[in-house]
């Protein structure tokens, strides 16, 4: 936002360390900082979903993360320059957090906090007489964290003055909710007070909770002092919150026959979700739902809960507990079927349908088939069978001493294998709407309630229509969410749409219905014409099952992910990635391919930078971590051909890489290196921290030494 640069001062929240009881004492001037006593005219919270998130602490920090102060100066320079002048001091001994430095002897916290949503699942027979009679049964704890959320200057705030008019300019695709949010709290009139939307990157949480602070705080700050104000977002700890998706502790047991088909599993799950529990019934839902679809015909008993604890508050993200779901199972499920060989078709079909024989299916399980082509086509094009028994058996002589020779560096492979409902949490509150009307039979006009920040999408709508009926481009006014007058329609609706209009293939879809609808009235019926439709098939758990064919809203993916690891620095180097994906019928193959592109792109991302989990007041040293490099050497994406029939809906994108990518990731590191961990992270700077990768170092100089 260039227009922030013109600030008459910039406002530097300074967060808490600590929950508890604080005292603030400065030398600073009264118009240099503001506390909560003089911050907030009105309402003290802003309402997010089910919660209300306080703006600032007053004498007591509800958790880690709360924004104590906000500090007021003219320069960025002179904020850093002021904070320094306002010391927080802790009633009592601070409580240090260590993190995963010494994980291993903390103490268990899956029961710790208040349950807040729970659901608990059986399917099958009786589960303890199936377990008592099998021929084997394993079980295993894991612990997955989430991931670290970093914010840039650019997604902050700026509010300032228009002929009387507060103005506020943030990059967020809630403007209206926003706005209710700034009036409760201020005591504002609807005509007083103006959103605009700027273009950029939206923040990775899903509510857009910092966007909500952020125009509080310079809203605020703007009332105190009368000038123009920006927020700025310095160091590693932003206001409100750094950790998206929560901590979650995974207890899972399975049971097979002789064939070795999986009989039942039996999950036990806990989600801790920090100081605020925003929309957690539906991550916890897209958990039980990735247990139950994707293990359709074995007996199961899950029990997935979400506690509310007074640590750091964790954000909601929509791939975050399939992902742990999926990270959980395979590995496990790697251990379990542990092998020195690839696995073949029949035993990937006993693991993933818990049966052996693959032509035994009868019509009812041909949409499970997908699985198996999408693991066939992998086979062919990543030549997996061949180099996976290769560096298995590299593994083997390794860990057995009978190399000759040095192999380096220790190279390793991995599949990995997900699903998602398409828009489950993205279409939850409200429906997706859109209005067409023919004019002419050369003009058009487009409406809908969906808009997105991104113009691209907004133009690839525009063209898809064009293409469908035959239109030229110019003669079509499209209008999106952000120009039509939305004053009639329940704020709910209209926001829904804006956090629609981030996934290009739900909009396609409708797009799509609503063209062929026009098609048949086109000829037939006298103009104008009008076409209106709603997506209702919005996916809501009840009495444990999804409402509506889900077969029309599953995607699913394969990955392979082969990775190189340096035994000197222990950096790990990803040197292809081969995916293949059922998504429905493509309807536009270039825009899918380069989501999919920006998807790989942003996982590795996070997969390879280090974020050091430092407080400002440090209480342990930043730890070295192997690190990997951001984007593989080749990279080959498919998509399933016989899935693209006609008629054939087009099924959700955004998810798919982020939700399986760590997991190939994660399993090929864990082959190079011979080595399991139970306490991982979807995150490369937490999967081994300096001690772990210190004892893979030295177990391989040993092997090294040894062997000469």
């Amino acid at each position: 936002m260039r227009i922030a640069h013109t600030a008459q001062q910039v406002v530097l929240p300074i967060s808490a360390h600590y929950a508890g009881n604080f005292t603030v004492t400065t030398t600073l001037a009264k118009d240099e900082y503001l506390l909560a006593k003089d911050f907030m005219a009105g309402e003290s919270n802003i309402q997010l979903g089910m919660e209300k998130i306080p703006l600032l602490a007053q004498k007591k920090t509800d958790y880690a993360g709360q924004p104590i102060a906000l500090v007021l100066a003219p320069t960025i320079w002179q904020a850093n320059v002021n904070r320094q002048s306002l010391q927080v001091t802790y009633e009592g001994k601070p409580r240090f957090k260590l993190d995963m430095i010494h994980a291993g002897k903390s103490t268990d916290e899956s029961l710790v906090g208040e349950v807040v949503v729970q659901r608990k699942v059986t399917r099958g027979f009786d589960l303890d007489y199936i377990f008592d009679s099998a021929h084997e049964t394993y079980k295993k704890k894991y612990h997955i964290e989430g991931t670290i959320l970093n914010l840039e200057d650019s997604l902050g705030a700026f509010a300032c003055y228009e002929l009387d008019k507060i103005v506020v300019y943030i990059i967020s695709p809630w403007p209206q909710r926003v706005k209710e949010s700034l009036q409760k709290v201020f005591n504002l009139q609807s005509n007083s007070i103006e959103i605009r939307s700027c273009k950029g990157s939206v923040p990775q949480d899903l509510f857009g909770v910092h966007a909500h602070l952020a125009a509080c705080y310079v809203v605020g700050a703007l009332l105190r002092t009368g000038k123009s104000s920006r927020l700025v977002l310095s160091g590693k700890r932003p206001f409100f919150s750094s950790n998206i998706g929560g901590n979650l502790h995974v207890e899972i047991a399975a049971a097979r026959n002789k064939e070795g088909a999986l009989l039942a599993l039996r999950c036990h799950a806990v989600f801790h979700a920090g100081a605020f529990a925003i929309a957690l019934d539906e991550v916890i839902d897209r958990m039980v739902w990735a247990f139950g679809v994707r293990y359709r015909k074995i007996a199961l008993g899950i029990n997935i809960e979400a506690r509310r604890t007074q640590e750091e508050p964790a954000l909601p993200e929509s791939t975050f507990g399939v992902a742990g779901v999926n990270y959980v199972l395979e590995l496990f499920l790697s251990t379990f079927y542990g092998a020195d060989r690839h696995r073949s078709i029949k035993e990937w079909a006993s693991i993933v349908y818990g049966k052996g024989d693959i032509d035994a299916f009868n019509h009812e399980w041909k949409h499970d088939t997908s699985y198996i082509a999408i693991i066939k086509k992998l086979y062919n094009i990543s030549d997996y069978t061949r180099k996976y028994d290769a560096y298995q058996q590299e593994a083997l002589l390794r860990k057995n001493k009978h190399l000759r020779y040095r192999l380096e560096p220790y190279r390793g492979i991995a599949m990995a294998l997900g699903e998602i409902p398409s828009g489950f949490l993205r279409h939850h509150y409200s429906h997706l709407w859109v209005e067409m009307v023919l004019v002419s039979s050369v003009k058009l006009i487009v409406k809908t309630n969906a808009f997105s920040l991104n113009r691209n999408t907004n133009k690839i709508w525009h063209e898809f229509v064009s293409k469908q009926l035959r239109i030229e481009e110019q003669y079509i006014d499209f209008y999106t969410g952000s120009e039509v007058n939305l004053e009639a329609i329940v704020a709910s609706q209209s926001e829904a749409g804006s956090m629609l209009g981030s996934n290009v293939h739900s909009m396609m879809m409708l797009l799509e219905d609503t063209c062929s609808e026009l098609q048949k009235k086109r000829f037939r019926e006298h103009l104008p014409i009008s076409v209106m439709m709603q997506d209702k098939k919005y996916r809501r758990w009840k009495e444990h099952q999804f409402e509506g064919d889900l077969l029309d809203r599953i995607s699913r993916i394969g990955v392979v992910s082969e990775v190189e690891v340096d035994i000197h620095t222990l950096n790990v180097y990803t040197r292809s990635l081969h995916i293949v994906a059922d998504v429905g019928r493509v309807l536009a193959p270039s825009t899918a391919l380069n989501q999919m592109y920006l998807d790989i792109e942003k996982t590795l991302h996070v997969l390879s930078h280090l974020h050091a989990k430092t407080r400002e007041e440090r209480d342990y040293p930043d730890v070295n971590v192997a690190r990997t490099v951001l984007m593989p050497e080749r990279i080959k994406v498919d998509f399933l051909e016989k899935r693209q029939r006609q008629g054939s809906k087009s099924r959700a994108l955004s998810g798919l890489i982020q939700t399986v990518l760590p997991v190939a990731h994660i399993k090929a590191v864990n082959q190079a290196l011979s080595s399991h961990i139970s306490y991982m992270s979807l995150r490369n700077e937490s999967i081994y921290l300096q001690h772990q990768w210190q004892d893979v170092l030295n177990m391989i100089r040993h092997r090294s030494g040894e062997g000469e």
